[in-house]
């Protein structure tokens, strides 16, 4: 499994293809109605907010299926749509960052490049509460979208978050890749009594069909080690091609002064938008 993936920003409301309910009496919530990309985990609150509200609603409706159904999806389009919107804009604006692109301050500047600008202007950051509560929605911001702006196309840029160094990375892959061997347990000391005792047990009549047997259970053994170790060593080369991605997503975002020190596909050098990796290790 891909830890948090593959997840989409998808927004889904009540009704069908025609605008009516999809099935008056059955109301959709939490997942199946929005999903994000977990950078703030925003799954858990957007489902509180729509229990919240179709609570509300059934304390307003009663019995009427109809008016709860067409009500609650009005609501959500309104209340929870934007917070869908809001994360495609942000995933949107980090892809184009990592394949190498400089931010482009000819468009509305995503949410998130807001929040850091708060770390260079308090007035952005006394704005911002709300929308990190989900008190107040994403159109919030753009009170403070042109102060955001103006400090970005000053040159300015947010500090890099305090990680580990390149060579750090590189010696963290390396040791991933090293192949250890699996620890072998200490294989107890047969006492000279013990191995006559066994002589005359496999010398007696059942002697030979005692020691298929100890040759079956060995061989099942065996194949279990085998398959245990290909289990670990498909999860170093899962945690290793990951890893290489990461060292690559640090480069370009920090302007692309670090270079991938290795592709686990053969795309040595390819930014994440363009690797293979990004596409392929979500089938493994």
């Amino acid at each position: 499994m891909l830890p948090g993936g593959p997840l989409l920003n998808a927004y889904r409301g009540q009704t069908g293809r025609d605008g009516q309910l999809a099935l008056p009496g059955l109301l959709f919530l939490g997942d199946a109605v929005a999903t994000t990309t977990p950078m703030f985990g925003r799954g858990v609150a957007t489902t509180l907010l729509q229990a919240q509200q179709l609570f509300r609603l059934i304390d307003e409706h009663g019995d009427d299926a109809d008016a709860i159904g067409k009500s609650f999806d009005a609501w959500s389009t309104e209340q929870i749509k934007p917070w869908v919107d809001d994360h495609i804009r942000m995933d949107e604006s980090t892809r184009r960052r990592w394949a190498g692109e400089n931010l482009d301050l000819s468009e509305a500047l995503p949410s998130d490049r807001i929040l850091a600008a708060a770390e260079a202007d308090p007035g952005i950051r006394a704005a911002i509460s709300g929308y990190l509560a989900m008190t107040a929605p994403p159109a919030s911001l753009l009170a403070v979208e042109p102060r955001a702006r103006s400090l970005y196309a000053s040159g300015w840029r947010p500090s890099v978050a305090p990680g580990p160094s390149r060579s750090e990375l590189s010696e963290i892959v390396r040791l991933a890749m090293h192949t250890s061997r699996e620890p072998t347990s200490a294989q107890p000391r047969v006492s000279s009594d013990r191995s006559s005792r066994k002589a005359r047990v496999d010398s007696g009549p059942q002697g030979p069909k005692r020691k298929m047997l100890g040759r079956t259970r060995r061989t099942e053994e065996a194949g279990k080690s085998q398959t245990r170790n290909a289990g670990i060593r498909a999860r170093r080369r899962w945690t290793v091609n990951h890893l290489r991605i990461y060292i690559e997503m640090l480069g370009t975002e920090s302007g692309g002064a670090v270079r991938s020190i290795g592709a686990c596909h053969g795309c040595v050098g390819a930014s994440p938008a363009t690797c293979r990796v990004t596409r392929e290790c979500a089938s493994k």
